[in-house]
């Protein structure tokens, strides 16, 4: 696989939680910076991040990415969040520039957060995530 890692920490996919009659002022905020040029078909999927879900295990998370808007279009790129045996899946995440993407349903958080990017048709991702 030809992944080439970016620099700089350009963006985040957060999960705000929510405890059992209020919100928490917390977000669990990680960074995806990882660009993808070639190298990965459509359809398939790669790990971008694995973290430690910072003790917030058993709260229940809604998942959001925020794109910088900097980026150019890739049509198609899906991302999944994952932790413990939750996942929700982050549709379209860079279908324009400057959009932010939300989860359809909480997940309940595990030990660890995975986020994994499906491949969308152009074949390359802007990790301006």
């Amino acid at each position: 696989m030809n992944k080439r890692v970016g620099v700089l920490v350009v963006g985040v996919v957060a999960c705000a939680l929510a405890g059992p009659s209020t919100a928490y002022a917390a977000d669990v905020d990680i960074p995806i910076d990882t660009v993808i040029v070639s190298g990965v078909a459509e359809g398939n999927d790669v790990e971008l991040a694995s973290v430690a879900s910072a003790g917030f295990a058993g709260q229940s998370c809604t998942a959001r990415a925020v794109r910088d808007g900097s980026g150019p279009v890739h049509e198609g790129n899906d991302l999944s969040v994952s932790s413990g045996d939750d996942s929700v899946v982050l549709a379209n995440v860079e279908r324009e520039p400057a959009t932010t993407t939300d989860g359809s349903a909480a997940i309940t958080l595990g030990d660890v957060i995975t986020i994994e990017l499906t491949m969308g048709s152009d074949e390359a991702f802007a990790g301006d995530i």
